[in-house]
């Protein structure tokens, strides 16, 4: 393979990566808010565990976006 068809196919797959990392936005975003609510006032430790998890990944996601650069 030469190396445009390198960056040929790695551009083919952007449209995949960047739906996977909204999609899995809008679930966190649900999930976080509902996991808000029914812990409301009572269990701050597990919503600050994860919203620290939750932020934890999204930055994996962006640096494995970044990797296949």
């Amino acid at each position: 393979m030469t190396r445009l068809q390198l960056l040929q196919n790695a551009y083919a797959q952007y449209d995949t990566i960047y739906t996977g990392l909204i999609l899995f936005s809008v679930w966190v975003a649900g999930t976080g808010h509902l996991l808000d609510w029914i812990t409301a006032r009572r269990s701050r430790i597990t919503v600050s565990i994860f919203w620290s998890l939750v932020i934890l990944l999204y930055v994996a996601g962006l640096l494995f976006l970044a990797a296949i650069i």
